[in-house]
């Protein structure tokens, strides 16, 4: 479509319920809310520390291992981990790359940060 399109404006127009406009921090404070958890709760389960109240309030950008973090530690399902990375502008997770696939998979099995860091370092790959 964006390529048989003359203006971009027109395309922008039409397709505007289409176009991302939550912001990573909106969606984060929109998942927490609907787990009906607390910032200190995602703290302590994202295994992040002081940290996150920054990203919560947008004071600082956080990264894609950071985003990973807290959204195991708020029990995302594969799908919202995968939306808040699209939102936050960063890689979505490949199952083909073997760190992303243990990441899934600690998605896929309700696994802590702990969990999945354990598996992660028997790999040899990076911890979050």
């Amino acid at each position: 479509m964006i390529q048989n399109t003359k203006r971009i404006e027109v395309y922008l127009t039409e397709n505007e319920k289409e176009l991302q406009s939550l912001t990573p921090e909106e969606y984060l404070h929109q998942l927490m809310e609907e787990k009906q958890m607390k910032i200190v709760d995602v703290m302590k389960e994202s295994q992040q520390g002081d940290y996150i109240y920054k990203v919560f309030k947008n004071q600082r950008k956080a990264s894609k291992d950071i985003l990973i973090a807290l959204a195991l530690g708020m029990k995302c399902s594969l799908d919202e981990a995968q939306k808040l990375l699209r939102i936050a502008s960063v890689a979505w997770l490949d199952p083909r790359s073997q760190r992303d696939a243990v990441l899934i998979y600690g998605f896929l099995h309700h696994l802590t940060v702990m969990e999945v860091n354990e598996i992660l370092y028997d790999l040899n790959e990076r911890v979050l």
